[in-house]
């Protein structure tokens, strides 16, 4: 179905490779935009974020993501403007329509408009959408934060890759950066919550990853808490910010950190309530309904019912969030659990499609991935 579009990570082709934290930012905001034009299906960050860098052919990504429209782009400089072509493509990776345009390398945020502007005409004529996108929404006016903003993701990436590659100095280090480079753009535009909160989420890391130093482990979830904190004080709505202060407080739950039972009691109460409250804010939370998931396991006055409603809404919101794998086998483990084999066997289906070299019974038994 064209309706059914998935925005690949945009290209950096600027002699030295510096621009890929704009690449990066155009194309997650245009993901998010598109993400709320009635009639649209859009692939996540997460789904699009494994075909990065151009290793399989544009047909099989389709296949893949089971899509049937794939907008791809590339950012490059031009004397003191940055140029941006956008293109759109069929299934079979056909190019069907494409636009350029160019904007003053000052002003990022012009340019993410300008290029919600283009794509939503683009929309128009391939799938016949009225794409309404005139304005992305940045969360900050200020272009300088944006740019921090977008270089202290692109240095939490590589840390997590690092990580991932066993490399631990790397990590921190990379870590290290994000956090610094985050902080700039907080003081860049102090109203602006969510480069604090994305230091309180690499504080989560870094005390999920501490698994053999509860020191570190503390402090960083103390530091998490503080950050949560400091955002939800600048908005007390902040979904992001509810979620992050939600998931600290049921890992530190979960943990050996708290000796005292009735606070570990409250730190449960409390990390249930986030999430919650962040779902209703923002109902394309997956990350929190997939935590709720886990979390209603825990709770007397929950069902599986319970457990199986939020780890579909989680699917649902985002068939590619980082723990899709684990929130699948509980799919499949809750439905075998109430003797719904058909759904359970849909769901072992689709973990051993998605997961190949993950049979259900390893990784996907982990106890906790958010």
């Amino acid at each position: 179905d064209p309706h059914d579009i998935a925005v690949l990570y945009f290209e950096d082709q600027s002699p030295k490779q510096d621009l890929g934290y704009v690449a990066d930012g155009l194309t997650e905001g245009l993901i998010s935009a598109l993400g709320s034009v009635p009639g649209l299906s859009v692939v996540s960050k997460g789904g699009v974020g494994q075909f990065r860098g151009g290793k399989v052919s544009r047909d099989s990504i389709a296949r893949a993501l089971q899509v049937g429209t794939l907008v791809m782009g590339s950012v490059e400089p031009e004397n003191d403007s940055i140029r941006v072509t956008v293109r759109i493509l069929d299934d079979a990776g056909t190019e069907l329509d494409k636009a350029t345009f160019k904007k003053p390398g000052t002003d990022l945020i012009a340019l993410s408009d300008s290029l919600s502007q283009e794509v939503a005409g683009l929309i128009r004529r391939r799938v016949g959408v009225e794409a309404q996108l005139r304005k992305t929404r940045l969360g900050t006016g200020n272009t300088e934060a944006w740019a921090m903003y977008q270089r202290a993701l692109q240095a939490r990436r590589r840390g997590d890759s690092l990580f991932k590659a066993g490399d631990a100095a790397g990590f921190t280090a990379a870590y290290r950066a994000a956090d610094s480079t985050a902080l700039l753009a907080a003081r860049l535009d102090g109203k602006w919550p969510d480069p604090i909160v994305l230091r309180g989420e690499l504080d989560y890391w870094i005390s999920r990853r501490a698994s053999d130093d509860p020191g570190q482990a503390i402090a960083a979830i103390d530091s998490g808490m503080a950050r949560a904190a400091e955002a939800l004080a600048l908005d007390k709505n902040d979904a992001a910010a509810l979620e992050l202060r939600g998931a600290l407080e049921y890992w530190k739950y979960l943990n050996p950190f708290e000796p005292d039972s009735a606070r570990r009691q409250q730190l449960l109460t409390q990390g249930q309530a986030d999430p919650e409250a962040a779902t209703r804010l923002n109902p394309s939370a997956a990350s929190a309904y997939a935590m709720l998931s886990h979390l209603y396991t825990r709770l007397p006055d929950k069902s599986m019912t319970d457990v199986l409603f939020a780890a579909n809404k989680a699917l649902d919101v985002d068939a590619y969030l980082s723990n899709a794998d684990v929130v699948i086998y509980r799919l499949a483990l809750g439905y075998y659990d109430l003797n719904q084999s058909a759904d359970a066997s849909k769901w072992c289906a689709e973990g051993r499609r998605r997961f190949p070299s993950d049979p259900l019974g390893t990784d996907y038994v982990a106890p906790f991935k958010s």
